[in-house]
């Protein structure tokens, strides 16, 4: 039997109606539809949605998440789907909640008066790295610190360094207790942060407390952040 050629004209067009994405398929099968964006997706019995079908470039990534290019972002997005923004100039991927950019950034917020410090103070500063309207992703406080002499650290003599945004937000995002290990000798400490920090807001700033009488304090902190897309 010969093959169909194009002159054959089977299946010319494949016409769907956008629709809330179907439930999980039975077993050994799959369902092709059109959602609300007006793209194809495929789901499978494993209840696994797959983009087949976006923007210019269309198809996926090299994982398999689904990926599209254009000036703004995608409707109805399913989890790691990504976007190229030519726009922008940036690519971003959805986490489920927003749209934050592939690329991970790290900033460090230099110090704001001369280390070490010896009293509680607003130690480090810097200028919020917005880009245009869009606000940040902070995912890590990480911070290198020598506690120079002074008492050995403890819950009763310790440093703790809060990271605070200003002006909008006005409370701390993430704390960094230092009431252990060594003094005069370099460590580092890092949390998780995962908090949105606002286009309200136009600084971070490290605040160090001193309780009882630790030695004093060089501190070197940075954030690492993403980019939130709209």
């Amino acid at each position: 039997m010969a093959l169909p050629t194009a002159s054959d004209n089977v299946f010319p067009k494949l016409i769907g109606s956008e629709a809330a994405a179907p439930g999980t398929p039975a077993a050994a099968t799959a369902i092709l539809y059109v959602k609300a964006d007006g793209l194809w997706y495929s789901k499978d019995d494993a209840g696994v949605e797959t983009l087949v079908s976006g923007g210019a470039s269309g198809g996926g990534d090299y994982t398999g998440n689904p990926w599209s290019t254009g000036t703004s972002m995608p409707g109805a997005p399913a989890t790691n789907q990504r976007v190229t923004r030519t726009d922008l100039g940036l690519d971003f991927y959805y986490d489920g909640t927003r749209w934050v950019t592939v690329t991970l950034y790290t900033d460090p917020i230099p110090p704001a008066v001369a280390l070490p410090i010896g009293a509680t103070t607003s130690v480090n500063r810097v200028a919020m790295p917005l880009a245009g309207s869009m606000a940040i992703w902070v995912e890590t406080f990480w911070m290198a610190f020598l506690v120079a002499g002074g008492t050995a650290l403890s819950a009763s003599h310790k440093w703790v360094c809060t990271l605070v945004p200003q002006p909008a937000t006005g409370a701390a995002i993430g704390t960094i207790t230092i009431d252990s290990g060594a003094s005069d000798t370099y460590r580092s400490a890092s949390i998780a942060i995962n908090a949105v920090v606002s286009t309200g807001d136009f600084q971070l700033q490290v605040i160090a407390t001193k309780t009882g009488t630790p030695g004093t304090l060089y501190s070197m902190p940075r954030i690492s952040y993403r980019l939130i897309g709209t």
